[in-house]
């Protein structure tokens, strides 16, 4: 059979969603998905498939550090809360070439992790889910994705390499202060409670719980530092005692850097290192949690930047 290769699009995209212009370093994946159930009969075994729900995931690495409360959102999100809300936010996949493709209502699923270094991209993977859209039949048309017009030699505008950041950073927390070897990693761990109906499956997704944990390894402490901000020995430590928690402050080297703080952090993992070629002080790991004052949940990250000390 002979193939047009003019029927085979090809090409880069760019993310719009919640009025952000998002840009991946390695590709936006759109994936659909049909979640089924077997009619089993024990004498003939599977004998249908039949459908129960659908899932629509985009995958992508964001390369620009802005439009941070759309791409990192949750930090202040009570538990409980619908991440969709009750108003669709769509998101639109544009190509240079060939159909855009639109989400009817879509929400962050994963967050990005954050790299804070000299020479590594600040953002990795993260992944928006789509859903029926609110108030709407499961049957209608564009009840959760549809196709554009096919067009090329698309602009993809709104990327900004201003907003593309590498510098040296710094933490403290109480009274720690210290650099590292390459850089601070930044993990978020994010569970969601689905909602389900008979009629219509799934219509929305819940906030449960967000924990964030930091790994780096440090310079400019010693074993002994270390070993006490882990707290496993001496007066008041006790089986089943509160580990604690503080503020990790993470600080770009210049004006504008980026400034990320963990709050309720806790060093839980530290170690020596004896090995020729290697630093003493091991990679050290804080673990974070979200606070409760008074009844209210407080955020589990803030983020700025290095103020100008003259402005």
């Amino acid at each position: 059979m002979a193939i047009d290769r003019s029927t085979i699009p090809t090409g880069p995209g760019k993310v719009l969603f919640d009025s952000a212009h998002i840009f991946s370093q390695d590709g936006i994946n759109a994936t659909i998905s049909k979640e089924t159930f077997e009619v089993l009969v024990d004498a003939y075994g599977v004998v249908d498939q039949r459908l129960k729900d659908i899932s629509v995931q985009v995958t992508l690495t964001p390369k620009m550090w802005k439009d941070l409360a759309v791409i990192l959102p949750y930090a202040a999100m009570n538990v409980g809360t619908s991440i969709f809300g009750a108003v669709d936010k769509p998101l639109v996949i544009t190509p240079n070439n060939g159909q855009p493709l639109t989400i009817a209502a879509a929400a962050v699923t994963k967050l990005p992790s954050i790299t804070l270094s000299t020479n590594k991209p600040i953002l990795g993977s993260m992944e928006f889910s789509g859903m029926l859209a609110n108030a709407t039949e499961w049957a209608a048309a564009a009840s959760r994705v549809s196709l554009g017009v096919a067009a090329s030699d698309v602009a993809l505008t709104g990327f900004d390499l201003t907003k593309v950041p590498n510098y040296a950073y710094s933490a403290a927390i109480g009274t720690l202060a210290f650099e590292t070897e390459d850089g601070f990693q930044i993990d978020f761990s994010l569970s969601l409670d689905d909602q389900p109906t008979d009629s219509q499956g799934n219509i929305d997704k819940t906030l449960g719980t967000l924990t964030a944990t930091c790994r780096c390894v440090p310079i400019g402490i010693t074993q002994d530092e270390i070993l006490t901000a882990l707290a496993i020995q001496g007066t008041g430590v006790r089986r089943g005692a509160s580990i604690g928690g503080a503020d990790l402050v993470i600080t770009g080297s210049e004006i504008g850097a980026p400034v990320v703080t963990l709050h309720g952090a806790s060093l839980s993992q530290g170690g020596s290192i004896f090995q020729r070629g290697k630093k003493r002080a091991g990679e050290i790991t804080f673990v974070t949690r979200r606070t409760v004052t008074t009844g209210v949940l407080g955020p589990l990250f803030e983020i700025g930047e290095v103020p100008d000390p003259e402005a």
